[in-house]
């Protein structure tokens, strides 16, 4: 019998909670179109498990026995975008659905959703400049 590996977990997780929100913003998207919030988390309801099964798909390699040493690929495959996007829509309606749900006003939300998505973003940038600069520190050592 196989074993479930964590990817796998994640996306059923994900898939599962999708279900789950979708259960509860439909019909709130139903009773009144108007709402935002339930627009938000129905978007929700969708990016979390596109995301989860997205990063299911990758996979270690199993003759790599380097484990210590983790080396992002140079550029992001098709499925790499996709996971992005989906981690970025994740954020964006996650931030402004829970802002909304407790009633502040559209531009805390708005405030709230931006700042939640440009984590990532940033997150990556600093990791670029880091990988620069140590990439600038070998070749001074040549």
């Amino acid at each position: 019998m196989r074993r479930i590996t964590v990817s796998q977990w994640l996306a059923i997780v994900a898939v599962l909670g999708g279900i789950v929100i979708e259960c509860f913003a439909v019909p709130a998207v139903v009773r009144n179109l108007q709402n935002d919030a339930a627009w938000a988390g129905a978007l929700l309801g969708v990016a979390l498990p596109v995301f989860g099964i997205t990063v299911s798909a990758f996979r270690d390699d199993p003759n790599d026995d380097d484990d210590d040493d983790f080396r992002p690929p140079p550029r992001l495959d098709r499925s790499g975008r996709v996971a992005e996007g989906a981690l970025a829509v994740t954020a964006f309606t996650a931030a402004w659905a829970v802002t909304r749900l407790h009633h502040k006003p559209l531009d805390s939300a708005l405030y709230s959703a931006v700042i939640a998505s440009a984590l990532p973003l940033a997150s990556r940038a600093l990791d670029r400049l880091a990988r620069r600069r140590g990439e600038q520190a070998d070749g001074a050592d040549d």
